[in-house]
């Protein structure tokens, strides 16, 4: 699990990353990324600038059409944080930015109770999405 200090709890972040971040998007996984040194006049900023500009929030966020039970959902949940944790371990992500990531789910398989997603494709497909952000470099 990621540290408190890097995820995105407040109400207030959720709303301004969805409202003016920008998305990226890959097979199984999207990402909503607000890039914090763009975006600085929306923001009420607090007195300490450069502290703002460096933090990173990360979110994961499974709804309800993912699965019903939550025991599912929160096992995707903790997969996703699982396979961003390394990333942040070897500080590959860039300071100065609040995250979002959630999964993408096609009309086929909201149908198809099974579209359990594996480990392997959800760190792979996290890396791909970090990459197109231009949050790592690769």
């Amino acid at each position: 699990m990621l540290p408190k200090n890097l995820r995105m709890t407040k109400k207030r972040d959720f709303e301004i990353v969805l409202k003016h971040g920008r998305w990226f998007k890959a097979e199984q996984l999207s990402l909503k990324l607000l890039k914090l040194s763009e975006i600085n006049k929306i923001i009420i900023l607090k007195k300490d600038l450069d502290k703002v500009n460096k933090q990173l929030k990360i979110a994961v966020s499974v709804g309800i059409k993912y699965s019903k039970k939550a025991v599912e959902r929160n096992k995707l949940r903790r997969q996703i944080f699982e396979a961003v944790q390394p990333l942040i371990t070897k500080k590959l992500i860039e300071e100065g930015g609040y995250i979002l990531i959630v999964p993408n789910l096609p009309k086929t398989a909201i149908k198809n109770i099974k579209h359990i997603i594996p480990f392997a494709e959800i760190s792979k497909e996290i890396k791909l999405l970090f990459i197109k952000s231009k949050l790592i470099n690769d």
